[in-house]
């Protein structure tokens, strides 16, 4: 089992389930009682996007998100998101429900996408223009991004490793994460039958970070939807707080309030659909500092249920499948795609985990992907 894929880490995720976790009551979310602080410089309201922003210089624009809890009054982590054809306002709608639960900023290039040889400073003069207006902490400054976004989010964490960057949220491309720190966590989303499912599966496995992992979902080349972003945000966002420096008031309020998140999540799900409990529950062990942590304990009571002990079983055997049939070449999307093998393999695991989430899953995984 190669570093990263790990069990019950790796989840793949159906349709019709991520339609079952975008419904339902709302989760609480931690601050959206709080009472918005009025700021004169910031470029809009708490709980808004901005108009277009140009940056100092005026050659480059973005637009920002402010979480409804935003006060100047402290620092936010921030997240940068970077869009193959350019972007707009309505790029960062899909971030907001993270942005809510973890009380992060949002801020989007404009004018970075594929094929623009001016793209890295686009984004360049976005991050400097974004930590000198708004009050950022340099320590928790995050990329996101789709397909060329992707791979500007991961090239962001390059230019940045000296700052130690937090992490990179990648959707449909990979990277380089020996040019990253260290230090840097990944979260990848990659649909069933995306061709970067290769690159995907390789950029995990050359990461140095044992907490970065990768989820699919069933699709070709897309976005992952806003409640795999949600997760994969507060995800990168456990993994900082895990280790939150004793004493430090503001980041244990921090941790608190997101403990407090992922309880409700877990709360809400365990009757109904035990398979996202779990991985809520594993989210939640992320921010655990010792195994006997009180944020164990909801695993280990799910980990009873025997719908969930079969779910775990698939995962590890996810796990083995990606390992074998896609953490090999990137460029196998032209010379493996669709083979015999991960077609017998696929159809048996669907088969044999019929009676879970990953059922779906395993069936589009041994198909061909899409043509870039």
């Amino acid at each position: 089992m190669h570093r990263g894929i790990t069990t019950g880490l790796l989840i793949g995720l159906v349709v019709a389930w991520a339609a079952g976790w975008a419904g339902g009551a709302p989760a609480a979310r931690p601050g959206k009682n709080a009472p918005a602080v009025a700021d004169s410089d910031a470029p809009c309201a708490p709980g808004a996007t901005s108009p277009e922003i140009k940056t100092s210089g005026g050659e480059w624009s973005y637009f920002v998100y402010l979480p409804k809890a935003y006060t100047p009054a402290r620092k936010w982590p921030v997240l940068f998101v970077m869009s193959p054809s350019g972007g707009n306002a309505g790029m960062l709608k899909r971030y907001i429900e993270g942005a809510e639960m973890n009380n992060w900023i949002l801020a989007g290039s404009r004018q970075s996408k594929n094929n623009f040889a001016q793209s890295e400073q686009a984004v360049r003069a976005m991050v400097t223009d974004v930590c000198k207006k708004l009050p950022v902490d340099p320590k928790r400054m995050y990329s996101s991004g789709f397909s060329g976004g992707a791979r500007m989010a991961f090239w962001l964490a390059q230019e940045l490793k000296t700052k130690g960057f937090a992490g990179v949220l990648a959707c449909g491309a990979g990277g380089n994460p020996e040019l990253m720190s260290p230090k840097t966590v990944m979260f990848g989303l990659s649909g069933s039958n995306c061709f970067n499912r290769w690159d995907m599966a390789c950029t995990l496995k050359r990461m140095r970070n044992d907490l970065s992992r990768l989820r699919f979902f069933i699709g070709k080349h897309a976005w992952a939807d806003a409640v795999l972003i949600k997760y994969a945000m507060t995800w990168l966002n456990a993994c900082y707080l895990k280790v939150t420096p004793p004493g430090s008031t503001a980041l244990d309020g921090e941790k608190k309030q997101l403990v407090a998140g992922i309880q409700a999540e877990i709360q809400q799900a365990t009757a109904t659909n035990p398979e996202k409990a779990y991985d809520w529950a594993l989210c939640l062990a992320a921010v655990a500092t010792a195994p006997t942590a009180p944020e164990q304990q909801p695993l280990q009571t799910l980990l009873k249920n025997p719908k969930v002990q079969l779910y775990v079983a698939g995962l590890k055997d996810m796990d083995l499948f990606v390992k074998k049939h896609f953490a090999t070449s990137v460029m196998d999307y032209v010379n493996n795609n669709g083979t015999p093998a991960a077609k017998r393999d696929a159809d048996r695991l669907a088969a044999k985990y019929a009676a879970t989430g990953l059922a779906e899953l395993f069936a589009k995984m041994g198909e061909p992907a899409g043509k870039p």
